[in-house]
């Protein structure tokens, strides 16, 4: 995967953009954390989708549920990742989401393009 953009940074990336290798944009999302791990979730979404939530749209939860697939899976401090599961949409909005008007503050219409470029 290409890394395209942090779309949210507190101490580390929370919400970035990614590209896979066949074009499709997943969001990686920081979930949780303990004192071995951090849990995230890669979550594939259509671009129209992308877009949408990028223009303000969209919310994030809204985007999941749009979601082709979900992987969660942990990743400690030598940034080795493990224990790789598809996390269901419904358990991902039951333990994960926030409220139904999580959009971006802004439109991020720029980071389209750089999707595009990506």
């Amino acid at each position: 995967m290409t890394h395209v953009e942090d779309l949210i940074y507190y101490d580390g990336p929370l919400l970035s953009l990614y590209k896979t290798h066949d074009g499709t944009p997943v969001i990686r999302v920081w979930l949780d954390v303990n004192d071995d791990f951090n849990l995230w979730a890669n979550v594939e979404v259509s671009y129209s989708a992308m877009c949408d939530y990028l223009a303000g749209r969209l919310s994030l939860t809204g985007l999941v549920k749009q979601s082709r697939r979900i992987m969660q899976y942990k990743q400690d401090d030598t940034r080795s990742r493990y224990d790789e599961a598809t996390l269901s949409i419904k358990c991902y909005l039951k333990d994960y989401a926030g409220t139904e008007d999580n959009t971006v503050s802004e439109p991020c219409l720029e980071v389209i393009k750089r999707f595009d470029l990506a």
